[in-house]
């Protein structure tokens, strides 16, 4: 069963996270004319482990191309409701802080993340492990929409972001072979 954030918990996030310049001031309504971008693997682990991967605190930030810090957390691990907070470098020169609310989540098989202040006017992020013969079939869905507007997120950043999925699907990989190997999280190059 998918359980929803509360409306308490989005009020929340949004006071924390304020308004920022290219996110506006409600980027977690879903705008007219939006951009999907989906991205698959299958990783010889459980879907479970997979999930867990994505939502540890070590983990996210871990799978990132470029340096990403965790600055603060409202929960130990990415949990419903949850309100995470990054700084990063994108293409190591822009500093970029970036909000994040988990908005949904379904036992051992899916969340979903929304950005509440960062790049985009509006960015929501799905995680899906289902079961798979070799062990999980993972998709990153990406819904999104910039300051650009439609036309040029397809033309621009939408190739970007397919590169910068497929990244993130290589280091997860190796990440989670790491962690089969018993050798813990830590950034996999």
């Amino acid at each position: 069963m998918k359980h929803r954030a509360t409306d308490e918990q989005l009020s929340a996030a949004r006071t924390f996270a304020g308004k920022g310049i290219l996110s506006g001031s409600d980027p977690a309504t879903r705008p007219d004319h939006v951009t999907v971008m989906r991205k698959s693997s299958v990783f010889p682990q459980s879907p479970q482990n997979v999930l867990d991967l994505c939502m540890s605190r070590e983990g996210f930030p871990a799978m990132m191309p470029d340096p990403f810090e965790l600055q603060w957390s409202s929960t130990e691990k990415g949990e419903l409701g949850g309100t995470y907070d990054f700084r990063w470098l994108f293409k190591g020169v822009l500093p970029v802080r970036w909000t994040a609310f988990v908005d949904s989540y379904t036992e051992g098989r899916e969340f979903s993340d929304i950005q509440m202040r960062g790049m985009f006017r509006y960015y929501h992020h799905t995680h899906t492990c289902e079961p798979h013969q070799d062990g999980c079939f993972y998709t990153d869905t990406v819904v999104f929409r910039s300051v650009l507007g439609s036309r040029l997120d397809k033309l621009v950043l939408l190739p970007q972001l397919r590169k910068l999925f497929g990244f993130r699907h290589q280091r997860m990989s190796a990440m989670l072979n790491l962690l089969a190997a018993g050798t813990g999280i830590r950034r996999a190059e």
